[in-house]
């Protein structure tokens, strides 16, 4: 499998070796290439575990063609569509995906 090239200006040196290869995983699955992505991918795992987000991915490629954006003017990607199905999923908890300073003061606060 050829490596797929993550464009954006920072890295996820910071982050969990482990947690950032599942996120390239998944991201791989999904298409998408951008470090903006991949750091809402690494969220999404810390926030809802590995398992829930490959069922997402999983669920997202049986829809992806016929979810269509909110204008209905296209389809969604298949990030697109994993996305709009992980707030669903998770919709008390996907605040904590779409803003990073939340999960942060989360972590900082929770025991280790």
């Amino acid at each position: 499998m050829a490596a797929t090239q993550i464009t954006g200006k920072r890295s996820l040196q910071h982050v969990d070796p482990a947690l950032a290869e599942s996120a390239r995983i998944v991201a791989e699955e999904l298409g998408e290439t951008t470090l903006a992505v991949r750091r809402r991918i690494n969220r999404a795992i810390q926030v809802a575990g590995m398992a829930v987000v490959m069922e997402t991915v999983a669920q997202a490629k049986k829809v992806q063609g016929t979810m269509l954006v909110n204008t209905g003017s296209r389809p969604r990607t298949l990030g697109g569509c994993f996305f709009t199905l992980l707030k669903t999923r998770l919709a008390s908890t996907f605040d904590l995906i779409q803003k990073p300073q939340t999960l942060k003061s989360i972590n900082k606060d929770s025991p280790t």
